[in-house]
């Protein structure tokens, strides 16, 4: 495999603290491990969803119209309440994951608010983070992410 310049490695976390994600065969991950992205192209592809160059408004109310309970094509379409009040916001969100590395696209379509996540540390609740950052965004309260119990329970086990 050739070495991509500023590629992120994958980590697993441990009692003792986190390590190298195992080798995991690429070829196994098919779309996954074929895409190699920044915050900033998924912006400017968030973006041009607004216009209808890349799709036209027919192909994206398709694309984005749920079928089966919430999910549209490859997309989840849900309400997401703003802290502790009735208001809610319309979401249209994606996440994935491969070994040491999750992520989620979470678009707030109606004010053209987008939040997305990398992370290479592995299985972080990046749904809850992006809720949060939602909650900031619309000057409501906000809980900020808890830290596992079994990272608090790992450091204690490990100290005796």
């Amino acid at each position: 495999e050739r070495i991509l310049p500023n590629r992120a490695s994958g980590y697993l976390r441990q009692l003792d603290g986190p390590v190298n994600e195992p080798y995991f065969y690429m070829l196994n991950a098919l779309g996954a491990g074929d895409m190699v992205s920044t915050v900033e192209d998924l912006y400017l592809w968030d973006q041009a969803l607004y216009g209808d160059k890349l799709l036209s408004e027919k192909y994206k109310k398709i694309m984005f119209t749920p079928f089966l309970n919430n999910y549209a094509y490859g997309w989840g379409v849900y309400k997401v309440a703003l802290g502790e009040s009735a208001d809610s916001v319309q979401v249209i969100s994606h996440t994935g994951g491969i070994n040491g590395f999750n992520t989620i696209i979470f678009r707030l379509v109606k004010d053209r608010h987008l939040i997305v996540l990398f992370n290479n540390t592995g299985g972080t609740s990046l749904s809850a983070m992006a809720r949060a950052i939602a909650n900031i965004l619309y000057e409501r309260p906000y809980t900020l992410p808890k830290t596992s119990i079994a990272e608090t329970l790992g450091k204690i086990v490990l100290k005796d």
